[in-house]
């Protein structure tokens, strides 16, 4: 018999969003809107569990609107009989008076359709379900106890699925809560729900299929792979993996070379092509500029705000500076100073002196970049 389930994480219900300002509000609104649509399509897909492997609340201690928000979605799911199992995550972690430690969701609990994991590693016996999950709660903001310590998955006929927030030791930073590869791939489960990462992630090892599902809606502009929910189906030793989308916001990188002699207009045009009002658009502008020329980047800056609903914009152009530029710094400036302590190691030396120069182009372009931004 397999078993249906969806599998989210990281949905960080209340997260500030300081880098939007006065939009951050927005944001928010929009995590618990694409939150309640994972519910949707939970009902739709007739899933038996859902999985929510950590971080669904952005800290231990939600605002009263966020944790009123996922009561009134659990309670659609345990209507249609649908369990639930959620492990706090290192954002949500179990600690004295936090949401998972308190009565927020006792009688979800108490009916028998909500498991909320509380100790090292707890095995949560389903009968009707005919499985076993396996889960561990995260106590501390940052672990370098692997989460699955101590698990010992029983040989059984039943489908046994496990959900665990860390960071898998595929990469040279051991990350927060190191799960081992090695590890998963001995654990004998059929299905392991991972959280902490926030791109959707296929981390599958020896015969064990093990997935991140990533945040289902974007939390961050530089975020590549967020925005979605998986639906699996596991059993039988094996389990099949679909991703469905579920994040209404997009990032969209778009370069422009001032080479280009493109008007701003038709930049936001260009833009437009591949982003929505709604969407995050980071623009990276490169090429060389005259000081003084007529490129008006802050106008662009403008113009853009006024289309999308975040933009940040790169500046990567390099300032093509003449010796009659140069001459201009005074040596009592950091710029003229620079420019003088370089130019007095010149050598005669052609490739030597290059370098030189390209050091002074770039450095100085930096220092004028420094100046703006204060």
């Amino acid at each position: 018999m397999s078993l249906k389930l969806m599998h989210t994480s990281d949905v960080h219900l209340g997260a500030k969003f300081s880098f939007l300002g006065s939009r951050a509000h927005e944001q928010r609104t929009l995590l618990r809107s694409t939150f309640a649509s994972l519910i949707d399509q939970a009902l739709s897909a007739k899933v038996q569990l859902f999985v929510i492997a950590g971080d669904l609340f952005d800290t231990p201690f939600p605002a009263g609107v966020d944790v009123n928000h996922v009561q009134e979605q659990f309670g659609r799911l345990a209507a249609a009989d649908i369990r639930i199992a959620v492990t706090p995550g290192n954002h949500d972690r179990l600690e004295t008076g936090s949401v998972f430690a308190g009565t927020a969701f006792k009688s979800l609990e108490d009916s028998g359709h909500l498991k909320i994991f509380r100790e090292k590693v707890e095995a949560w016996d389903v009968p009707e379900l005919l499985t076993t999950v396996y889960g561990t709660a995260t106590k501390e903001r940052v672990s370098r106890r692997s989460p699955l310590d101590g698990l010992k998955v029983e040989s059984s006929q039943k489908t046994r699925i496990g959900i665990f927030h860390g960071s898998l030791d595929i990469t040279k930073d051991d990350g927060n809560a190191p799960i081992s590869k090695d590890v998963l791939a001995k654990s004998g489960l059929d299905y392991v729900a991972l959280g902490d990462w926030h791109s959707t992630l296929d981390v599958s090892a020896g015969n064990v299929t093990a997935w991140y599902s990533g945040s289902p809606e974007m939390l961050q502009p530089a975020q590549q792979g967020a925005g979605r929910v998986l639906q699996v189906e596991a059993g039988d030793g094996k389990a099949s993996v679909r991703q469905l989308q579920s994040g209404k916001r997009k990032v969209y990188n778009h370069s422009l070379n001032l080479a280009e002699q493109v008007l701003p207009a038709a930049v936001l045009e260009a833009i437009k092509k591949h982003a929505e009002q709604q969407d995050f658009v980071v623009l990276t502008v490169e090429g060389t500029k005259k000081p003084g020329g007529v490129f008006d980047l802050d106008s662009l800056t403008r113009l853009l705000e006024e289309q999308f609903f975040y933009v940040k914009v790169k500046d990567d152009t390099k300032l093509e500076l003449g010796e009659d530029v140069l001459k201009q710094f005074p040596e009592t400036t950091i710029a003229g100073r620079f420019i003088r302590s370089l130019q007095a190691r010149h050598t005669g030396d052609a490739q030597q002196d290059s370098i030189i120069d390209e050091a002074i182009q770039l450095g100085v372009s930096l220092l004028l970049k420094t100046d703006d931004s204060d």
